[in-house]
């Protein structure tokens, strides 16, 4: 069996996530960095729109 994949077998959550969260971090900073807006989560855990201005705004049904 291949090295990787038994690791996988035997990683944790945290070690998975891990490098998913920092890719996630860089596109986020490279898209606001560009002037574009992402889609994340608030405290609350409700969508919303983050302007690289640091404002965020709900998305909802009425939301484009």
């Amino acid at each position: 069996m291949h090295p990787y994949v038994q690791w996988l077998k035997t990683a944790s959550l945290e070690d998975l996530e891990r490098p998913a969260d920092v890719a996630v971090q860089a596109a986020v900073k490279r898209a606001h960095a560009a002037g574009r807006s992402t889609v994340g989560m608030n405290e609350d855990g409700r969508l919303v729109r983050c302007f690289p201005n640091g404002d965020e705004h709900p998305l909802g049904a009425d939301e484009d």
